[in-house]
């Protein structure tokens, strides 16, 4: 009971308290790296961000997918070849790692920042900005 108290402070307190990054902080943070998300929901899912605001995106035991993100309002929102609709969040830092959560889904996903690499994700045929 305590890990997930402290679990969900960790999740909803940094990305409420501070003001949602713009695209450019985005950017500026991920930069060409590849980062690994967690989900409160269980989910794990992978970036490999590219130059001019592209990437691709696998979930944990998944396909890889080109993907884009731009700047929507205050929100960063997310787009992928396969969905014909956007997921748009907002992101915060906090402890030194992105937070971020869900704008436009049913129940408000949380993710947060697990881990980062300078590695690409192992993804044949597909590289962020190709």
């Amino acid at each position: 009971m305590r890990t997930a108290l402290v679990l969900g402070a960790v999740l909803t307190g940094p990305a409420q308290a501070e003001p949602p990054m713009t695209a450019a902080e985005f950017s500026a943070y991920v930069g060409t790296d590849t980062l690994t998300y967690g989900y409160s929901t269980g989910i794990v899912g992978i970036a490999a961000y590219g130059p001019d605001q592209t990437l691709v995106w696998r979930y944990e035991g998944s396909d890889c997918v080109n993907g884009r993100y731009y700047q929507s309002g205050d929100e960063i929102c997310f787009s992928f070849e396969v969905r014909e609709i956007s997921v748009c969040w907002h992101f915060a830092l906090g402890s030194g790692r992105l937070h971020g959560t869900a704008t436009n889904t049913p129940g408000n996903d949380r993710i947060f920042e697990i881990g980062r690499s300078d590695r690409p994700l192992d993804c044949p045929d597909l590289r962020p900005g190709v």
